[in-house]
């Protein structure tokens, strides 16, 4: 199946690095969508496409290899990204249907009074604009979790508690 190289680069921001839940460590493809998530995020995007083959993980140095390849689109099967092949991350991808059935609410009105991860947002920012080529037009907060959601790409980022390592803001408006 050829996937736009875009939707690849904005599921990956999402993706675990060196987690030790290894299925988070890569992008999953189902028959209808491209997922990453390292769970604090996920980035969801419909390909459109055909794919016939469940719901693979690809790891995520894959990914970044076929990104290197500087292609508009990459033909995605089972054991390749392009011209990279790897080996299927092994693992239960999370039920990333639970997490989109759970955010319903409306559009944020007024300050909002929660702690998101700087670096989380400003990767948000960049998958929006990667897929859609704008800024955001809607972000609603539901009480749990900042979402933004459009035909092309749902980007989900839950509040963290703020810490020394962890830069927290309470607005995406600086970073959009």
């Amino acid at each position: 199946m050829q996937v736009i190289t875009t939707y690849l680069k904005a599921a990956l921001l999402a993706a675990g690095n060196q987690d030790v839940r290894i299925y988070l460590n890569g992008v999953m493809i189902n028959a209808r969508h491209i997922v990453a998530t390292d769970g604090h995020r996920m980035h969801l995007i419909p390909h459109g496409g055909q794919w016939p083959f469940g719901e693979i993980v690809i790891p995520r140095q894959a990914v970044e290899l076929a990104l290197k390849l500087k292609l508009p689109a990459l033909e995605v099967t089972p054991v390749a990204v392009g011209s990279i092949s790897y080996i299927p991350v092994d693992g239960k991808f999370p039920d990333y249907t639970r997490v989109m059935a759970n955010l319903s609410g409306g559009i944020a009105e007024g300050p909002i009074v929660s702690a998101l991860n700087i670096d989380h947002a400003k990767d948000a920012a960049a998958a929006i604009r990667l897929v859609s080529g704008k800024t955001h037009q809607y972000l609603a907060f539901n009480g749990t979790a900042w979402i933004w959601s459009s035909s092309q790409l749902q980007v989900v980022v839950m509040p963290q508690k703020p810490t020394a390592s962890v830069p927290v803001l309470t607005s995406l408006e600086p970073v959009l």
